[in-house]
């Protein structure tokens, strides 16, 4: 029941805000980003189900960390410095 509940909570996130990006701190709905940063763990462990992997990645679900991407993203801007 909880899942089902963080889940609709995240639609409506992401219809609100346009991505699934919940911060872990979110402080509209700190369970909400408690529940997103599980299932990031989750997925990371292999221990979320393929059938919530598509769930969630149907919607558009990073499972990348918004510093994990911004890491990346600074990374490549300074290999293009190096160039």
């Amino acid at each position: 029941m909880f899942l089902q509940s963080r889940g609709w909570t995240f639609v409506s996130m992401h219809e609100r805000a346009g991505d699934c990006d919940v911060p872990r701190d979110y402080a509209d709905d700190p369970a909400l980003g408690a529940w997103v940063h599980e299932q990031r763990e989750r997925k990371r462990k292999g221990q979320l189900p393929d059938d919530k992997v598509e769930k969630l990645e149907e919607l558009g679900f990073q499972f990348r960390s918004a510093q994990e991407i911004l890491w990346d993203e600074q990374f490549e801007r300074l290999e293009a410095y190096k160039q």
